[in-house]
């Protein structure tokens, strides 16, 4: 394995340029193959993040979902996709070698754009905290200036209710867009952790054999903990939400 080796849950020092170096070997291999798999994790990507609800479980809101989403997962690979390049494999004269290493480098290529998912997961639900913490703050300083029935400013330095009520609103804001980030990027990292299973079940690819991405994490745990982590910031959010209305509302 690679000193620089990466894991699930970090640290992530050099993810971007792993992802590269994983590509660029692969493309070296079978240009081909690294497009055709390519264009066919994205097209399973889109549809599981499809506003529509394509893929079964895609909430991925308990176990049941879950199991949905992953049996949902494997059958576009094992029914629609593998056949087809085994095929493509056999179409270009690649000897079986060959073929192995661009299948285990994509292999690889798909756990490491788990790990980057959930890295910008972790990142997105830390940005939350923060702006829940000012977000208090705020909500705070107003209402101790409604009830001191205090809505202008007293001095230069400080800011006016209606010019806190607006730093509140763009600070709720930002804060919802943060939760839809990691929202989506919690359902990619699922999503690429069991693209890479496929692979690593359908060749027997053995874990040993990856250079940039370690496999030494419980997923099951860290992908279920990312998954809690979703939910109570989205309850936060929501309370963060109806909390900045009600204020509002009590405005006289």
């Amino acid at each position: 394995m690679s000193e620089s080796e990466i894991t699930l849950s970090g640290p992530y020092e050099g993810i971007t340029a792993s992802i590269e170096a994983c590509a660029n070997e692969l493309r070296e291999t079978s240009t081909h193959l690294h497009e055709a798999c390519g264009d066919h994790t994205e097209s399973v990507i889109s549809e599981v993040s499809s506003d529509d609800a394509v893929a079964p479980g895609s909430e991925l809101s308990d176990d049941t979902d879950l199991s949905a989403f992953r049996q949902f997962i494997e059958k576009q690979h094992t029914e629609y996709w593998f056949a087809d390049i085994n095929g493509r494999g056999s179409d270009l004269d690649l000897e079986w070698s060959s073929f192995k290493t661009a299948i285990r480098l994509y292999t690889e290529y798909a756990y490491l754009r788990a790990f980057e998912a959930y890295k910008t997961a972790n990142e997105k639900f830390t940005e939350i905290e923060q702006n829940r913490r000012e977000t208090k703050a705020l909500l705070e300083d107003i209402e101790a200036r409604l009830q001191q029935n205090q809505k202008e400013s007293t001095s230069e330095d400080e800011d006016s209710v209606q010019s806190l009520f607006a730093d509140l609103r763009e600070l709720v804001s930002e804060t919802t867009q943060r939760l839809e980030s990691a929202k989506t990027a919690v359902v990619h990292s699922h999503a690429y952790y069991a693209i890479a299973d496929c692979y690593r079940d359908e060749y027997d690819i053995d874990s040993e054999d990856f250079s940039y991405a370690s496999l030494s994490d419980d997923a099951d745990w860290f992908l279920e903990d990312l998954r809690h982590r979703r939910d109570r910031s989205e309850t936060r959010v929501r309370w963060i939400r109806n909390d900045c209305s009600k204020l509002e509302d009590a405005i006289p």
